[in-house]
């Protein structure tokens, strides 16, 4: 076995036994925003905030907007700040509202606080 790692440092035995590939790079999905894709199955929706803007230096109302999936069903509703505290309860109601049972939802984008 010894004389097999001495044969290896010569120059003809490398040239005909080494073969060595260099490292192909691939594309990497970090950072990457798009909807989730159920597969269609049924119970998923996505959830997002958008800010409706400051006007006179007062801020304005956040707007969130609820997407079923599958069927496109939409709920929008609106928050006076972006905060657990105040998103609980417009989250909540906007859940009840759905005709269909809810298994999970998504939210990307900016809309960490419904995280």
């Amino acid at each position: 076995m010894a004389h097999l790692y001495n044969l290896r440092k010569h120059r003809a035995y490398r040239a005909q036994r080494l073969n060595i590939e260099k490292t192909h790079s691939r594309p990497s999905a970090i950072g990457v925003r798009k909807a989730p894709s159920p597969g269609g199955r049924a119970g998923f929706i996505r959830i997002d905030t958008v800010h409706q803007g400051d006007q006179d230096g007062v801020k304005g109302v956040y707007h969130i907007n609820a997407v079923y999936c599958v069927t496109q069903w939409q709920l929008a509703a609106c928050c006076e700040r972006i905060s657990e505290a105040f998103l609980l309860p417009v989250i909540g109601m906007l859940l009840e509202q759905f005709p269909f049972q809810i298994l999970a939802f998504h939210s990307d984008g900016g809309s960490e606080f419904v995280n």
